[in-house]
């Protein structure tokens, strides 16, 4: 599972391409170079050059036991997160973007109170593809900041109520990933260390007085280390193992690493660049606490960039 999965790492229902009108490029067009940037001051052209615009699927649900989920004869229960981002590179390092994500059941016998297509929380990333980086050696050490804006109903329900997940005021994530390269490139491995912080909206009275606890779920961290090797210029096979979410609470307390829910997993598959915009991740996922070959879950995600 990539971690394009947690974000998620992360990982897509609509989308808008941000465009010129005709009129105004024919304007800049006409013009001349020089009397632009001196009288501009920026460049119309390079702004659209730095601009990114994608959209992600991600489908799960599927095991080896079902294709369609249906593990307990309840009939299909799959899911797809859509992810809709735009973005734009700042520097030669430095990225920002947005990103809507909305959750879709697919699911023959849903229950009555499942919305079939609901939004999550938007988001805000900052990232640098190359924080240090050694051409020398290999090395290379990329992240980001992230920050969840609140405005889901399932977020402000969680707050209402006094959940321990409570993130009333958004939350923040934070992820580095330490990674070397070998036989020239082939081969690379690679430490993502990733940490959630859930910013709440009720104190701990507060939050005891509607739930009966006090007790918060604060942060999670997630430990995912991997090894991917380049098969051409667009397969690469990897696998990675992640810790899970080891969840912290503001009793002291961690999850454990066979959590039955949020537990360690390992998992192979493949980044195959089906085209220059199109990039597509089928995986398997064995997990959470290893639990045989018969559960292993199943999941695609796709990308697809406009811009």
């Amino acid at each position: 599972m990539s971690l394009k999965k947690l974000t998620p790492m992360a990982l897509v229902a609509a989308f808008a391409i941000v465009s010129l009108p005709a009129h105004a490029e024919t304007a800049t067009a006409s013009a001349a170079p020089a009397a632009q940037s001196s009288t501009s001051g920026f460049d119309l052209s390079k702004i659209r050059q730095n601009m990114r615009a994608s959209y992600q699927m991600w489908l799960y649900g599927m095991n080896t036991r079902a294709m369609s989920g249906n593990v307990d004869g309840s009939g299909t229960n799959l899911n797809i997160t859509h992810y809709t981002t735009l973005g734009y590179k700042v520097s030669r390092k430095w990225s920002v973007s947005v990103t809507q994500p909305f959750n879709q059941v697919i699911d023959e016998k849903p229950a009555s109170e499942v919305d079939p297509l609901v939004a999550l929380d938007p988001y805000i990333t900052f990232s640098n593809a190359s924080i240090t980086k050694s051409e020398r050696y290999g090395t290379n050490l990329s992240g980001y900041v992230r920050y969840y804006a609140p405005f889901s109903r399932s977020t402000n329900r969680a707050a209402d109520r006094g959940a321990r997940t409570d993130a009333g005021n958004g939350a923040l994530r934070l992820l580095v990933t330490p990674s070397k390269t070998f036989m020239d490139g082939a081969l690379t491995v690679a430490a993502t260390t990733l940490v959630h912080f859930r910013l709440p909206g009720n104190s701990s009275a507060e939050r005891a007085a509607k739930s009966g606890s006090a007790i918060h779920e604060n942060y999670y961290i997630l430990l995912n280390p991997s090894v991917s090797y380049a098969l051409s210029s667009k397969v690469e096979a990897y696998v990675e193992y992640a810790s899970g979410y080891l969840r912290h609470s503001t009793d002291g307390k961690f999850s454990k690493f066979n959590d039955p829910v949020y537990g360690q997993y390992v998992s192979p598959g493949i980044n195959w660049q089906a085209s220059k915009r199109l990039a597509l991740n089928p995986y398997m996922s064995v997990g959470p606490v290893f639990r045989g070959v018969k559960n292993t879950d199943i999941g695609l995600i796709g990308t697809y960039s406009f811009l």
